[in-house]
């Protein structure tokens, strides 16, 4: 039985009890853990072992750490970064071609910019991304759950209609 995995981590955090406190201190070590194994570590470790599972318990101790009321977990609920986790799925569609695309027509030379890069790309990536969310991804999916709405309604109706 794999304790870090599935819904496991779910079951540990109803029965850890942690107190805000703990709650800090494991999402901390959490944090600390991943970023020393992404920046010391990753080099000399084979790929199947960073992408398959290895540093999942240090995930679980973050997921455990933001899990529950903590000045860490107030940390993370600042609203701009509330707003960039909101529009990761945007990021995730944009930022590869976007990102080329300001390097391949020298947006940043023309600009004369490219002395910040790749910070500004990356600032000007993540915003796009912000903008995408809040004017075409969200009211897309307001507008599909007004739709769904209205024909399951219309289904409930046509429903009644027959067996009535």
């Amino acid at each position: 039985m794999h304790v870090f995995g599935g819904p496991y981590v779910g079951h540990l955090q109803a029965s850890a009890r942690l107190t805000s406190r703990a709650r800090v201190i494991v999402g901390t070590m959490g944090f600390v853990g991943v970023w020393f194994a992404a920046y010391h570590l990753a080099n000399t470790m084979p790929y199947i072992m960073v992408h398959g599972g290895l540093l999942t318990p240090l995930f679980a101790m973050i997921i455990l750490g933001l899990s529950g009321p903590s000045v860490l977990a107030s940390l993370f609920s600042w609203e701009p970064l509330v707003a960039v986790g909101a529009s990761t799925y945007a990021l995730y569609l944009l930022h590869f071609n976007v990102y080329l695309l300001l390097h391949q027509y020298h947006v940043l030379d023309k600009l004369h910019l490219a002395q910040f890069d790749p910070w500004i790309s990356y600032v000007f990536v993540i915003l796009l991304a912000v903008a995408v969310r809040k004017w075409v991804e969200h009211p897309a999916q307001l507008a599909i759950g007004r739709w769904w709405k209205q024909r399951q309604a219309a289904k409930a109706e046509r429903c009644a209609v027959a067996i009535g």
